[in-house]
């Protein structure tokens, strides 16, 4: 059985004191489902991203259902 991939009240800051880069979000998203995401520079796009594949960790709320994830950046270290 494959379950949802989901993000509950996830948000996301780097550093201490650093601004949110995400903040209090939900998300499901159904086994075999496309999504794509799109938004304006500097809107979290990646950090969503890298928070779904598991790269990162949220600072707050937590993600479940992480199936094996696929993360191609535009850019390697």
């Amino acid at each position: 059985m494959r379950r949802e991939l989901r993000l509950d009240g996830v948000g996301r800051r780097y550093g201490l004191r650093g601004p949110w880069v995400l903040r209090g979000v939900d998300l499901a998203v159904e086994p075999g489902a496309l999504v794509r995401v799109e938004g304006a520079n500097g809107t979290g796009k990646s950090t969503l991203l890298r928070l779904l594949a598991g790269i990162d960790a949220p600072t707050e709320g937590r993600v479940t259902g992480r199936p094996r994830t696929a993360y191609v950046p535009e850019r390697f270290p």
